[in-house]
């Protein structure tokens, strides 16, 4: 299960976890509708352009209805700030239902638990 958790993360807890043993980042997001889901990653310096994304693969990052991956601190220096693109189903003939969550700054610098 280690190995399953440490390349695909954890559905729980929601949110931003550190991994110490790993030193990476566990994120987990929680979506009724969602069909696909995409992490944004921010640096300080652009707040409007992300420099790393990771699309959620849903026959491998997903269980349930969490979205979660699991990312090494080293792949991943410069971010500050995450947030999500989201699609969902059709809730009409316009087309995908698609919105993104806030962006959301987080202190590298203190460890979640």
């Amino acid at each position: 299960m280690n190995g399953w958790l440490a390349t695909e993360g954890s559905p729980s807890p929601l949110g931003v976890t550190w991994i110490e043993e790993e030193q990476a980042f566990d994120f987990a997001l929680y979506s009724k509708h969602a069909s696909q889901v995409t992490l944004l990653l921010y640096a300080d310096s652009d707040l409007v352009h992300s420099y790393h994304s990771y699309r959620f693969d849903p026959l491998v990052n997903k269980s349930g209805r969490v979205w979660h991956c699991r990312l090494k601190a080293a792949a991943i220096p410069k971010a500050k700030y995450y947030g999500y693109a989201v699609g969902g189903r059709p809730k009409s003939r316009e087309g995908n239902n698609r919105f993104r969550v806030s962006v959301t700054r987080w202190d590298r610098d203190l460890p979640s638990s």
